[in-house]
């Protein structure tokens, strides 16, 4: 049975009207008329009571049946071309804390969707263990994190650095250069971007109280950077600062003694060079060249 004959009875069981039914299919009455025929002469029976000069239609004993069967057959061919559909396309997942994701690869993700539509990408947030475990157990193609771990098989490779910024209120009464052992602890929003910036933060602020907030989630900062006391203040990745400088209630100082620059790394097996992994570097390469802050190591 053909979908459009089908599509085509169903749609004048809906409208009782042959006029209706093909302006609901965007077609001609003739063409309706056509498909109707061809199913008629397929099934072998008469399904349309047809009359001259009768604009409402009713249906044969054949066409009452055939309403029920019908739906069922388009139910079933819907699943079966989603069966189809799942077992042909290819999911590749990308696994990575939120800040790349969000600040670093929107537009890599668009240009490698519009080179290979026929792809599922796949984005998971993780913490950097995790992405790592999601490499060695391949329940990820590529991963990227700011801190480097061994793993039998794996492979990490520098991919970008960005340095790190002090961002604080507009309204706030911080200086144009701010020296870390003036800051206090209590008034920041700390978020573990790297190995190297937990330690940096661990030698000016270990002995000091804990911090006002601790996010691991970027998205968080900006919101409550705007939400508490003037006094807070955080430090992020040029990638990030390009984002909330945007807003005019956040601005940047200079950091006398500032964290190192935050190294992103490209994890992936050994193993794991193929077309897409490939064509996802080239893509990913070309567009963080022209980031703002970015340095490119690979």
């Amino acid at each position: 049975m053909n979908n459009l004959d089908l599509e085509a009875f169903l749609s004048v069981v809906k409208y009782g009207n042959l006029t209706r039914a093909a302006e609901s299919l965007f077609i001609s009455q003739p063409a309706l008329t056509k498909r109707l025929l061809a199913l008629e002469k397929e099934l072998g029976c008469q399904l349309i009571v047809r009359g001259k000069g009768h604009k409402n239609i009713s249906l044969t004993d054949s066409g009452e049946s055939l309403i029920s069967i019908a739906y069922q057959y388009k139910s079933l061919d819907n699943e079966l071309q989603t069966l189809k559909f799942k077992n042909t396309r290819k999911t590749f997942t990308i696994c990575s804390s939120d800040g790349p994701h969000m600040y670093i690869f929107p537009k890599t993700y668009k240009d490698f969707i519009n080179q290979y539509p026929e792809i599922s990408l796949k984005l998971v947030t993780a913490d950097y263990p995790q992405c790592f475990d999601a490499i060695q157990h391949q329940h990820a193609d590529l991963a990227f994190t700011g801190a480097d771990y061994y793993y039998k098989n794996i492979v990490s490779i520098p991919m970008y650095s960005e340095p790190m910024y002090f961002i604080c209120r507009s309204d706030s009464n911080y200086p144009d250069s701010v020296s870390p052992d003036l800051l206090k602890a209590c008034n920041a929003i700390y978020s573990p971007y790297s190995s190297d910036f937990t330690k940096w933060w661990d030698y000016w602020f270990r002995k000091d109280s804990k911090p006002f907030i601790e996010a691991h989630l970027i998205a968080q900062v900006e919101d409550f950077m705007l939400s508490f006391n003037k006094d807070i203040w955080t430090i992020v990745p040029a990638s990030v600062k390009n984002k909330f400088t945007k807003n005019p209630f956040l601005s940047t100082r200079k950091l006398m003694s500032p964290p190192p620059e935050r190294i992103i790394y490209l994890v992936k097996l050994i193993s794991e060079d193929n077309v897409l992994t490939s064509s996802f570097q080239s893509i990913m390469r070309e567009n963080l060249s022209r980031i703002k802050g970015i340095n490119l190591l690979l």
